[in-house]
């Protein structure tokens, strides 16, 4: 079972891979570094997520999320 923070968490260490800085990320992702560390702070505290951010996140990167059924053994 995998939680939002975890998803973000992810998302951020691919972005410090594949950006040497996140002002580098933020301008090809069309977002503020305050929208990105608002992002990131929201979701290490626990707090709901707009999927449109994952989202915009995700396309920029070059991922998509996918989403499967889970087997009977995850689902307990």
């Amino acid at each position: 079972k995998m939680k939002t923070k975890e998803i973000i968490c992810s998302i951020a260490k691919i972005i410090r891979k594949k950006y040497r800085f996140d002002t580098d990320f933020c301008k090809e992702a069309g977002i503020t570094k305050q929208h990105l560390d608002l992002i990131i702070k929201r979701s290490e505290s626990g707090k709901s997520m707009i999927l449109d951010n994952v989202e915009k996140l995700l396309n920029t990167l070059g991922y998509e999320l996918t989403i499967k059924k889970k087997d009977r053994k995850e689902a307990v």
